[in-house]
């Protein structure tokens, strides 16, 4: 009379095999999604940063009147070399402005359906308990107002849903 089925040992090793493929194949998964998370911080700040530099042209002659004539001995502006005459030249306002006044200056769209302050506006990817709201971005923008440049400070990234 035989017996048809798997004896122990052809099981024990199936599930040893099964392991070992978990432990290889998990930390891969892993490091996968933080890749991906990662990516989906850079693309938000991309487009944070996006928002900043058209608030900045859509503004521009505000800003000009508020902080006034930019020159190297301002503190609201980056020149980055001067003339002959010692004057100087290509110089760039440089402000810094909060996403969080972005989503209230209406460039930049809140991830949240209300309006509690309690709530974040915009989560970071990596971390859901990570806010994104108070963190400045640097915007420099030209005397003329052609270009402009936004950083954002990943520094920034807390868990603080109002901002000061």
């Amino acid at each position: 009379m035989k017996k048809s089925g798997f004896t122990l040992v052809e099981l024990l090793a199936v599930i040893l095999i099964l392991s070992l493929l978990m432990v290889i194949a998990v930390p891969s998964i892993m490091a996968i999604s933080k890749k991906m998370n990662e990516r989906g911080l850079d693309s938000k700040i991309e487009l944070i940063e996006d928002a900043a530099v058209l608030y900045a042209q859509n503004n521009s002659n505000t800003l000009k009147n508020e902080l006034g004539e930019c020159n190297s001995n301002s503190e609201h502006c980056e020149c980055a070399s001067t003339d002959e005459t010692g004057a100087s030249t290509d110089c760039k306002y440089v402000f810094t402005i909060t996403l969080d006044e972005l989503i209230k200056e209406g460039v930049y769209e809140s991830e949240s359906d209300t309006d509690d302050p309690s709530v974040c506006d915009v989560t970071d990817p990596r971390d859901k308990s990570n806010c994104l709201d108070c963190a400045t971005i640097t915007v420099k923008l030209d005397d003329e107002y052609k270009t402009a440049n936004a950083y954002f400070d990943k520094d920034g990234i807390t868990t603080k849903t109002v901002c000061n």
